[in-house]
């Protein structure tokens, strides 16, 4: 058996190397007559000019996982916590270059696994009080911890580490909100999530449970502590003197109540991430339940094991479907003078989508999209005149300001019929324009008996080139701005005729060089060009005569996804172009779709060719694991894989070991 596979493993690399000669031959052949792409018409947005847009605040500092931003107007200081436990600051200026530790809580805190967030005492420039919320392993166990510390008076600030007083704990497990502000009131906020993975749901049955402090938001007197204790429980809490309810809670059935921000009269708005459906937020009062587990946002059934808390269910403020958010971000109320439009308003944004809202303080408002961002948004602050900022969590990891939008119009601009796009020189026979070559891959996904067909579209003499390393989730292709992908799907009227075939939608990514955008065309009965879908999507249902089906017919029922609603899947963690990928161009079965790439010079030659590739599950000399890991990739590793946002925690993606994947001998979530 050795002695077969090292046979097998020397003319695989001989296949390998023979094709790698013919690449490079092909190569330099192909280069000298690539013909530009030059007739594209795909740029800007076909949405109307948002109202706002973004802008670096400080664009020569950039920070290691920042979660938490806070200005201190007496020192006329920005403080900046890092997910490692560093806290740093720098001066209020535009072209501020220099960044200073403040304190390293690890120093402190050896076992420290998060750093939350922070906020200071309304009286912080006479105490030099600084409250920060921090999760540390203990004896084998998780601990979430609120503690007080002393800033000390020097130039740059200096937190004082012996001078920890920690206020109160609860445990930690994977939820743990975290958010911590002083209200109008004096008291300290601070929120809790339900300290578990998302599967299965609510494990630990806390939501609607008010013994303990998770999934709640709790409110307490750190200024008039009780005799032998850091705090005081306020007299008003609305379960003070209950029997088996702690009385630190304010409001609960939160599952993970990630920022919030005070408004006029004391209204707390809390921005709390959904499960599998739904994003809410919630405008809190004294006794107010969130529903979670029994509810999630307007689902009525998540949990049926569980016991109601003690107060009825309130509806959300506002709550966001997943196909336009997936992780909100809360939050602050906006009192700055450069939008008016919004003063008094609630802007909160999405960590998964990138988009900022704003919420009116009223019952029958909707929430207004401010803006579409590339961002992944950790949370917001306010500056000394309330003007919005917010801190990028991603690769830039830098600090943006909420500004008016500048530009006007481009909107119009945007093809709304395929035929306007210049992907192709005869959009009725999908003929392609000059410049824009086919390609195919290894394993497309199911989509109920719909085939496709895919395009590349790079403008100019750009080229799109593979970035390899050693990390298996950092591989990719890097494309040149305004590069387009394109796919069109079809169907047969009469399965299993292909001479019946026609055209349902055609998809399109766009590149502007910053993130991806993605849209819809919807082609007409005559099949002679394809109409722009809305941003919100739309559905259709296409009868099919099929002789296997009950009658004789059989419905198709087609999902135009929204805008958003794509970019669930084409997320940053799968690598957007989702089938433009090493394990789908590399397979030995695509190897001259590639090869015909590389020779046009619009992709460059991969330095190399013998990785992990996807097999199609027809290919039966392959091992049945190859072949259905792969089906799994192509239909599945978008957002099941790490980060991504699969409400169950299997990995999918090809790349990961099968022994990690909790795909074998792991009990189901669901």
């Amino acid at each position: 058996m050795n002695l077969f596979r090292c046979l097998r493993a020397s003319v695989h690399a001989h296949r390998w190397a023979v094709a790698g000669m013919a690449w490079c031959l092909g190569l330099f052949a192909g280069l000298a007559e690539r013909v530009p792409w030059t007739a594209s018409r795909i740029v800007g947005s076909p949405e109307p000019p948002a109202p706002c847009q973004t802008e670096p605040a400080f664009p020569e500092l950039r920070f290691n996982e920042p979660v938490s931003l806070a200005f201190e107007p007496k020192s006329g200081r920005w403080f900046v916590g890092q997910l490692n436990g560093e806290l740093r600051s720098f001066v209020n200026r535009p072209d501020v270059k220099e960044v200073e530790l403040v304190a390293s809580l690890r120093e402190l805190r050896p076992k420290l696994t998060q750093f939350l967030d922070f906020t200071f005492h309304p009286g912080f420039a006479t105490n030099r009080f600084l409250f920060a919320a921090y999760t540390e392993g203990v004896g084998g166990t998780n601990r979430w911890v609120l503690s007080r510390f002393t800033v000390a008076s020097t130039e740059p600030p200096r937190l004082d580490l012996a001078s920890e007083v920690v206020i109160i704990t609860s445990h930690s497990g994977g939820h743990d909100g975290s958010c911590v502000r002083f209200g109008p009131d004096g008291m300290i906020y601070a929120s809790l999530g339900d300290a578990t993975t998302p599967d299965p749901p609510d494990a630990l049955k806390t939501g609607q449970d008010l013994s303990d402090l998770l999934s709640s938001v709790i409110r307490l007197d750190v200024d008039h502590p009780e005799a032998g204790r850091t705090y005081r429980v306020p007299a008003d809490n609305p379960f003070v003197n209950r029997p088996g309810v702690r009385p630190e809670v304010w409001a609960y059935g939160f599952r993970n109540p990630w920022r919030m921000g005070f408004g006029e009269g004391g209204a707390l708005w809390v921005a709390d991430v959904g499960w599998e459906l739904w994003e809410t937020v919630h405008r809190v009062t004294a006794g107010y339940n969130g529903g979670w587990a029994l509810v999630e946002g307007p689902n009525p059934a998540v949990r049926n094991d569980v016991k109601p808390g003690p107060t009825p269910i309130a509806k959300p403020a506002a709550s966001h479907p997943h196909s336009e958010a997936a992780s909100l971000t809360g939050g602050v109320v906006y009192r700055g003078r450069r939008l008016p439009q919004f003063r008094g308003h609630f802007i909160y944004g999405d960590w998964e989508t990138g988009k900022i809202w704003a919420l009116a303080d009223r019952p029958d408002a909707q929430p207004m999209e401010l803006v579409d961002t590339s961002f992944r948004i950790v949370t917001f602050a306010e500056d000394a005149d309330g003007e919005v900022l917010f801190a990028d969590y991603s690769n830039r990891c830098g600090l943006y300001r909420l500004v008016p939008n500048s530009t006007t119009g481009k909107g119009a601009e945007f093809p709304r019929r395929l035929s306007d796009t210049g992907l192709f020189a005869d959009t009725a026979k999908q003929e392609p324009a000059p410049g824009v070559v086919s390609y195919g891959i290894a394993v497309p996904r199911w989509a109920d008996g719909a085939t496709s067909e895919r395009w590349l579209a790079v403008p100019g003499k750009g080229q799109v080139t593979p970035v390899w390393n050693d990390d298996p989730n950092n591989r990719r292709w890097q494309f040149p701005e305004n590069t387009v992908l394109a796919k069109t799907y079809s169907a047969e009227v009469t399965v299993g005729e292909a001479s019946s075939r026609r055209r349902l939608e055609t998809q399109v990514l766009h590149f502007n060089g910053e993130a991806w955008a993605a849209y819809s065309y919807r082609w007409n009965d005559a099949q002679t060009d394809a109409e722009l879908v809305g941003r919100e999507g739309a559905n259709a249902t296409f009868v099919q005569r099929d002789s296997h089906a009950p009658g004789g017919t059989r419905e198709l029922s087609w999902r135009f996804a929204a805008r958003a609603e794509c970019l669930r899947c084409h997320n940053p963690w799968a690598g957007n172009a989702l089938a433009f990928n090493f394990e789908q161009l590399l397979a030995p079965s695509k190897q001259t779709d590639l090869q015909r790439l590389v020779q046009s010079g619009v992709v460059a030659e991969p330095e190399r060719w013998n990785r992990p590739h996807l097999t199609p599950a027809s290919r039966t000399g392959d091992s049945l694991e190859s072949r259905a890991r792969s089906w799994l990739h192509a239909n599945c590793a978008h957002c099941h894989r790490f980060g991504a946002g699969g409400s169950v925690a299997s990995y999918f993606n090809f790349d990961a070991k099968l022994a990690d994947a909790r795909l074998l001998n792991h009990p189901p979530a669901r």
